[in-house]
């Protein structure tokens, strides 16, 4: 019921017209990780995608991600030219349900769970940084970032997100629906665009980090400034 309560909810934001990317992440074949947002903003599965090996919060099939791939072979491309193109640089909320497997959080070992940058450098992820039981939040404008690390060492399902908005001057991170942070925005000249290739969930981005290690679901892109309240009732772990 609760996860049911939650789909409910994503049905109401995929009818408004601030759903710009809906990736379930439940595909059990192929190259597309398919798009049920109103934008029709198909994400793509690289070669070694493990596809339904995950089990997903609502009890599906979903992605998994083994965390010892060498490159970014597991991960799931977001880039398309629609997508960026929908992407208006004013106000924009990312989102993604997510399980870590066991020994994650003290493995030592820096892993993305999502990430999307631009050519200039600016971005926003959300990571598993190479200290212990912590997960990071992080947005970065202009050579100016700012960070939110979230101590925990749980494997259940949880929902994280991200929200931005320029014209409130305004970052929020959120986990479970819950604020953890709201730092002031860090820039300028932050424009919404992302680049080619390093817009992924779980990429391995650079030499030393690695993808996320385990399961992820439930993708989503608002083209909407959320704040606390967006999620009330608070979204319940699974």
């Amino acid at each position: 019921m609760l996860f049911h309560n939650y789909q409910q909810r994503v049905e109401r934001w995929r009818q408004s017209n601030s759903c710009i990317m809906w990736l379930p992440l439940t595909d059990m074949s192929g190259s597309t990780a398919n798009d049920l947002s109103p934008e029709n903003n198909d994400g793509t599965y690289r070669a070694n995608a493990r596809l339904g090996q995950g089990v997903g919060a609502d009890g599906q099939p979903c992605i998994n991600f083994s965390g010892t791939g060498g490159g970014d072979n597991e991960s799931v491309e977001l880039y398309s030219s629609g997508f960026n193109s929908d992407l208006d640089g004013d106000e924009v909320t990312y989102m993604i349900w997510a399980k870590a497997d066991a020994g994650v959080y003290t493995d030592a070992t820096t892993r993305f769970l999502f990430l999307l940058q631009n050519g200039d450098g600016d971005f926003a992820t959300i990571l598993k940084p190479g200290s212990n039981n912590t997960i990071r939040f992080e947005v970065q404008i202009d050579g100016a970032g700012v960070t939110h690390n979230h101590s925990t060492s749980s494997t259940a399902w949880h929902h994280y997100a991200i929200s931005i908005s320029k014209t409130n001057n305004k970052v929020r991170y959120f986990k479970d629906g819950i604020q953890l942070s709201a730092p002031t925005f860090p820039g300028t000249s932050w424009d919404g665009n992302i680049d080619s290739q390093r817009s992924q969930i779980a990429g391995n981005f650079e030499s030393g980090f690695n993808m996320w290690k385990g399961d992820a679901q439930h993708f989503m892109v608002l083209d909407k400034y959320m704040l606390a309240g967006n999620f009330t009732p608070a979204i319940t772990p699974m």
